[in-house]
């Protein structure tokens, strides 16, 4: 009851609402995900599994540079302009429009890694998964997040994720079916894209202003200190099957893949469904009252290192079974499992303090850290992909992966801990409470 109590007085009443929506809706998100994980390993087999992973992961380094830190940074703008519509809609006609220009430089991009005689076996699945990098490009996260209606795009990507990737059962049935897998994959992200456009256009959120070339340059450029730091988190997560692919065979980067996707499923579930329901409203809070929005994070981080740290127990532990069930053309997995149990500990708390801590309630010289932990983290992650995976392959590759996201999350935690725990405490009495459940 004292629990229930304090939940019905809390300023946070509506994000502790969006976090629960969040886990449920992500929870039945990852359902399909996670059935249809080990049927396409066992179907497909780790050599063509491999080339869904490797297209995936370039895939996901293009899908970075169509966000280009506008996931975080038009995400702010939108919550600071929230009721003004003519900023909402200056807003939305300038991401756009530069999302419009970076599709089409990832596609430039694309088509030319496909030329590289090493990535030939990879090009008609490349072509397919690009589908994805469309649908992804304008999937609107950042407007409706903004505007405080997380809930809407988590419900509508959840039923097109349900209702699109089943098809694998019925499609896919042989290794020779790869590309009906990947093309089943991207529809997901079209269709999620066409449903949110529609929703916008409806309920008239926002709409197209007349807008100048120089407008978009600037609002890129408002957004690059975020994409640069983006960019170098991608050399560890999303473009580590990359290198794999370059070192080694496809059937490695297939046992990589299988362990890394479902690892970082499980993680970004809790991770994303918090960061996503908090992070526009510790924006506000921060600028209105600094004292409660420090002690909700504080809350979070803690909710959030206990979720990641019980995953990780729980995959460690079932770690065993990854190998019998997915057959000898895995081999090794179980061992990947075991030292990848402990990334989500150390993901999550590094994503709280850099989000939650460093973005959102920071300014500029926090900003400048961030980006800092993560340019060193980028160094890091090449000295060893190229010391660990030539010679571990995809051993390697795990282990370059706990070692910069320990290294992350060691260096946020440094940046923001004063800003987190200051030794001046920001105090907020009753009546501060009070006035802010007011409100």
């Amino acid at each position: 009851m004292k629990l229930i109590e304090k939940y019905r007085h809390s300023p946070f009443r509506h994000e502790m609402s969006d976090v629960i929506w969040l886990l449920a809706l992500k929870g039945l998100n990852y359902i399909a995900p996670i059935l249809v994980l080990p049927y396409l390993m066992m179907t497909l087999g780790a050599e063509k599994y491999g080339y869904i992973g490797f297209s995936l992961a370039v895939c996901q380094m293009m899908m970075l540079i169509v966000d280009f830190g506008f996931d975080l940074s038009a995400t702010k703008e939108i919550a600071l302009a929230k009721g003004n519509q003519r900023e909402v809609d200056r807003i939305y006609t300038e991401t756009v429009r530069a999302k419009w220009l970076l599709l089409t430089v990832t596609a430039l991009l694309v088509w030319a890694l496909s030329m590289i005689p090493r990535f030939f076996i990879y090009r008609e699945t490349l072509y397919v998964m690009f589908l994805m990098v469309v649908g992804h490009a304008f999937s609107f996260v950042w407007l409706l997040q903004g505007l405080g209606r997380i809930r809407v795009i988590s419900i509508i990507n959840t039923l097109c994720k349900l209702s699109v990737l089943p098809l694998t059962f019925v499609f896919v049935h042989t290794p020779a079916d790869f590309l009906v897998a990947a093309l089943i994959q991207s529809m997901v992200y079209l269709l999620s894209s066409l449903v949110t456009y529609v929703y916008i256009q409806k309920k008239g959120l926002a709409s197209s202003l007349p807008c100048s070339i120089q407008n978009v340059i600037m609002a890129l450029r408002r957004s690059f200190p975020i994409f640069f730091s983006n960019a170098a988190t991608s050399i560890y997560t999303v473009s580590i099957a990359f290198f794999l692919g370059w070192f080694g065979t496809a059937v490695e980067v297939g046992r990589y893949s299988a362990v890394d996707r479902l690892v970082r499923a499980l993680t970004y579930m809790i991770l994303f469904s918090v960061i996503q329901a908090f992070y526009p409203r510790i924006v506000q809070m921060n600028r209105e009252n600094q004292g409660v929005a420090v002690r909700y994070v504080r809350k979070v981080l803690v909710f959030v290192a206990g979720g990641m740290a019980l995953l990780g127990i729980l995959l460690f532990a079932f770690s065993p079974l990854a190998e019998s069930l997915l057959g000898t053309e895995y081999v090794g997995t179980g061992a990947i499992f075991r030292l990848m149990a402990w990334v989500p500990l150390f993901v999550g708390s590094g994503g709280v303090y850099a989000q939650l801590v460093l973005l959102a309630m920071g300014g500029e010289r926090e900003r400048q850290r961030y980006r800092n932990v993560y340019s060193l983290a980028a160094v890091l992650a090449f000295a060893c992909i190229f010391l660990l995976i030539p010679v571990g392959k995809a051993m390697g590759a795990a282990g370059t992966v706990l070692i910069v996201e320990v290294f992350v999350a060691v260096g946020m935690a440094y940046c923001g801990h004063r800003l987190l725990f200051p030794r001046n405490a920001v105090s907020c009495n009753r009546s501060e409470e009070k006035e802010i459940n007011g409100k």
